[in-house]
């Protein structure tokens, strides 16, 4: 699973089919896991229970959502998949998106969120997850990286965007 996630930051990943090797449930537990440490490593490393909750809730919930649309969306280019493959492909997008977060939130915290280098920070780290998710998308399901961005932003604008700010309010 390490060399395939490896793969995943290289734009290298293989058909859609092939992930179907791996257990959801391991895909679950290391989603947990990652959200574990990045929400020990995004609140300064005061790890909070109800700000962890809300946070793996948020992630489950747009996991099987996005599989949902993604159903949808490939479908209507006649890429007929499962749920689960599905399930198990977005799964592993989740981590290693969940690792990108991992490895720059603690060079987040060390810039000033206000400042010039922090904010470019902020829009590459985005940039690069996008491309990351988009470029591997396309390529394991053999669709246009066009037509991959489509789904992808949809999904951030209908979605990632509207949950997130439902989510703070709700934390707050």
């Amino acid at each position: 699973m390490v060399n395939d996630l490896i793969d995943f930051l290289k734009i290298q990943s293989r058909d859609i089919e092939y992930y179907n090797r791996y257990s959801i449930a391991l895909i679950f537990i290391i989603i947990v896991l990652c959200e574990i440490l990045y929400t020990f490593i995004s609140t300064n490393y005061q790890f909070s229970i109800s700000s962890f909750f809300v946070d793996l809730m948020f992630t489950i919930f747009s996991l099987l959502f996005e599989v949902l649309f993604f159903l949808y969306w490939l479908g209507r280019k006649d890429k007929k998949y499962s749920y689960a493959t599905l399930l198990n492909y977005l799964g592993m997008l989740t981590i290693i998106t969940f690792l990108a977060l991992i490895i720059y939130e603690p060079i987040a915290q060390s810039l000033n969120p206000s400042s010039w280098i922090g904010i470019i920070a902020a829009v590459l780290i985005l940039a690069y997850i996008l491309y990351l998710t988009v470029a591997n998308l396309a390529k394991a399901t053999d669709i246009s990286k066009r037509y991959a961005l489509g789904g992808s932003l949809i999904i951030i604008a209908l979605l990632q965007i509207p949950s997130q700010i439902l989510f703070q309010i709700l934390v707050i």
